[in-house]
């Protein structure tokens, strides 16, 4: 190596030198000289089980930001200066914690070094009560940056360490902590849902561990619609918290909102009474030109945008939650049938006893059925319990015309459930039950519900458009 590259390395090696020292001595902060934590040596003597409190403060004049959680809790939660708390993701503050925990001297500081103006402060305090003032340079060099520890008691201390400490805390902070999911620290399970949109009003509930909706009718829900239901809800994300508001003129398309959705959780287990704890989420338009970000509020207080991905999987029409079978029952649960017809003639009354399904004669004797007819009525019964209805509908279907009630009873002789049979155009079997219509073809409906209802159907039109003859 020449003479000329040698004295070329130890200028650019000085020049550094004297920029380390004026960027990591000079400002306005000075906790007087102090010890230096020697390189390699843990900066902090904390574990990051036993903190409760994180104050951070980035010098930019947001004031404090703070991370903390209850005693005996792991939940955390982000409290601005000013604005709205909100759950932070547990991931990101346990690996937080665990890098100031694991933070070590790269190399010695200066005694006498200050972390200039602009500085970031943290505090951290344990569940004894303890508390550790970190002061971190707004400037640092080559990847190394200046902490200044204030301990609870003793004399400060001095150390550089790894700068992707100072960018974790400053950049974003706290704020960028925050927990993404809309139902953050909310029961992910709640036993009441409500939707309101331009399709109508849909509350569902759920007793013991079955769904049913409770507007704008009474009826089973599916459960399979209600899981897809809870599984979007879940992945609703938020994309952007606005911190900084919107323009007063821009158009989020929440005065009034589109569409809300409200999740209600009892207090007191069982929804025994007192009060509730809800979140409400109110979608407004969109917040991108592409239409994949929307304006929503939360709470009725906080304006956010968030990821649409996961509302194309929610649908707001209350009849797409509606269980499509017409019966609610077990089929081991039925015992009996009563067929009783519209306008007031014989009805028919089925039992099912120990040999099979038995006919009650108006005598009041029972005549066990054929065996191909013992099988149509066990046909029928698994229809109504498990067929989900090709159409649902909270209106009456097109020339709708009932036909009678079929009474679906224990095997005690109670009353379990009551459908109204009738036919509409198609020609269709519909059951209407707590307000719902429920059609079917007819051609595949059992014999013993086809044989009922087929006289009365529409008939289809013949080759001459005039009215066909009857079905056969």
């Amino acid at each position: 190596m020449s003479n000329r590259t040698v004295f070329a390395w130890l200028t650019a090696a000085i020049a550094v030198g004297v920029a380390a020292f004026f960027l990591l001595r000079t400002g306005g902060q000075s906790a007087g000289p102090g010890a230096v934590v020697a390189t390699g040596a843990k900066v902090l003597a904390i574990e990051p089980a036993k903190v409760v409190n994180l104050v951070v403060n980035r010098g930019t004049g947001a004031g404090d930001e703070a991370v903390s959680r209850p005693l005996g809790s792991d939940e955390w939660t982000f409290r601005p200066a000013s604005g709205a708390s909100w759950p932070v993701a547990s991931s990101r503050i346990s690996a937080m914690l665990r890098l100031l925990a694991d933070m070590r001297a790269t190399a010695d500081a200066d005694a006498g070094a200050d972390v200039g103006e602009g500085a970031t402060t943290v505090t951290i305090e344990q569940d004894d009560g303890s508390k550790t003032t970190l002061a971190l340079a707004a400037k640092t060099l080559a990847g190394t940056g200046l902490v200044v520890i204030d301990p609870a008691s003793g004399s400060p201390r001095r150390a550089l360490v790894d700068d992707n400490i100072h960018r974790a805390l400053r950049e974003p902070g706290p704020r960028g902590w925050r927990s993404a999911n809309v139902l953050a620290a909310f029961d992910p399970n709640p036993p009441r849902i409500r939707l309101d949109s331009s399709a109508g009003v849909l509350a569902l509930r759920r007793v013991e561990n079955r769904w049913g909706v409770t507007e704008p009718m009474v009826a089973p829900a599916d459960p399979a619609k209600v899981a897809d239901l809870m599984k979007s809800l879940g992945e609703l994300a938020i994309a952007d918290f606005l911190d900084t508001p919107p323009a007063a003129n821009t158009s989020t398309g929440l005065e009034p909102a589109s569409a809300s959705i409200t999740l209600e959780v009892d207090a007191a287990p069982g929804g025994g009474g007192g009060s509730s704890t809800r979140r409400t989420i109110e979608l407004g338009g969109p917040a991108d030109a592409s239409g994949k970000r929307l304006y929503a509020r939360i709470d009725g207080t906080r304006t956010v945008v968030l990821d649409a991905a996961a509302l194309g999987g929610i649908s707001m029409a209350p009849a797409a939650y509606i269980a499509g079978s017409a019966s609610a029952l077990a089929a081991p649960d039925v015992g009996g049938i009563v067929m009783s017809n519209a306008d007031g003639s014989a009805s028919r009354r089925l039992l099912r006893e120990t040999d099979g399904w038995t006919e009650v004669m108006p005598s009041g004797r029972g005549s066990l059925l054929p065996e191909a007819d013992r099988a149509g009525v066990n046909d029928a019964v698994k229809f109504l319990i498990e067929r989900p209805a090709t159409e649902i509908g909270v209106a009456p279907p097109k020339s709708y015309a009932p036909v009678g009630t079929l009474e679906l009873g224990g095997i005690d002789g109670r009353t379990l459930e009551t459908i109204e049979v009738g036919v509409a155009e198609g020609p269709m079997l519909t059951l209407k039950s707590g307000g719902v219509y429920r059609s079917y073809p007819l051609p595949a409906a059992p014999a013993v519900l086809r044989a009922w209802v087929e006289p009365k159907a529409p008939k289809p039109p013949g080759a001459d458009g005039k009215p066909g003859e009857p079905m056969k």
